[in-house]
Protein backbone atom coordinates (compact mmCIF):
# COMPACT_ATOMS: atom_id res chain seq x y z
CA UNK A 1 0.00 0.00 0.00
CA UNK A 2 1.40 3.37 -0.99
CA UNK A 3 1.81 6.03 1.68
CA UNK A 4 -0.89 8.14 0.04
CA UNK A 5 -3.34 5.21 0.33
CA UNK A 6 -2.91 4.82 4.08
CA UNK A 7 -5.87 6.00 6.16
CA UNK A 8 -5.27 8.92 8.50
CA UNK A 9 -6.23 8.63 12.14
CA UNK A 10 -6.41 10.98 15.09
CA UNK A 11 -4.38 9.83 18.09
CA UNK A 12 -7.58 8.70 19.81
CA UNK A 13 -8.64 6.65 16.76
CA UNK A 14 -5.17 5.14 16.48
CA UNK A 15 -5.19 4.19 20.15
CA UNK A 16 -8.59 2.49 19.75
CA UNK A 17 -7.18 0.44 16.86
CA UNK A 18 -3.90 -0.36 18.69
CA UNK A 19 -1.84 1.52 16.09
CA UNK A 20 1.40 2.99 17.34
CA UNK A 21 4.03 5.28 15.78
CA UNK A 22 7.61 3.89 15.67
CA UNK A 23 8.82 5.96 18.63
CA UNK A 24 6.12 4.52 20.92
CA UNK A 25 7.63 1.05 20.66
CA UNK A 26 10.67 2.33 22.57
CA UNK A 27 8.66 1.58 25.70
CA UNK A 28 9.00 -2.08 24.72
CA UNK A 29 12.72 -1.78 23.98
CA UNK A 30 12.25 -1.62 20.20
CA UNK A 31 14.02 1.35 18.59
CA UNK A 32 12.22 3.44 15.96
CA UNK A 33 15.00 2.65 13.48
CA UNK A 34 14.30 -1.05 13.97
CA UNK A 35 10.61 -0.54 13.20
CA UNK A 36 11.50 1.37 10.03
CA UNK A 37 14.00 -1.33 9.00
CA UNK A 38 11.46 -4.12 9.47
CA UNK A 39 8.92 -2.13 7.44
CA UNK A 40 11.38 -1.46 4.61
CA UNK A 41 12.19 -5.19 4.46
CA UNK A 42 8.49 -6.10 4.34
CA UNK A 43 8.37 -7.85 7.73
CA UNK A 44 5.68 -5.46 9.00
CA UNK A 45 3.38 -3.04 7.21
CA UNK A 46 2.14 0.42 8.10
CA UNK A 47 -1.58 0.34 8.89
CA UNK A 48 -2.22 4.07 8.79
CA UNK A 49 -0.86 7.55 9.34
CA UNK A 50 -1.06 9.72 12.41
CA UNK A 51 -2.18 13.35 12.56
CA UNK A 52 1.29 14.65 11.68
CA UNK A 53 1.81 12.11 8.89
CA UNK A 54 3.90 9.54 10.77
CA UNK A 55 3.31 5.92 9.88
CA UNK A 56 1.38 3.83 12.37
CA UNK A 57 1.97 0.12 12.96
CA UNK A 58 -0.23 -2.54 14.52
CA UNK A 59 0.96 -3.29 18.05
CA UNK A 60 0.32 -7.05 17.76
CA UNK A 61 2.15 -7.35 14.43
CA UNK A 62 5.25 -5.57 15.74
CA UNK A 63 5.33 -7.57 18.98
CA UNK A 64 4.90 -10.85 17.09
CA UNK A 65 7.79 -9.99 14.79
CA UNK A 66 9.97 -8.89 17.73
CA UNK A 67 9.38 -12.24 19.43
CA UNK A 68 10.53 -14.08 16.28
CA UNK A 69 13.54 -11.84 15.67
Amino acid sequence: MADSDLPRYSWDEARERWLWPPDAFGRLGIKPATIRKWASRGHIKAAGKGPRGCRLYRYAEVVRHAERA
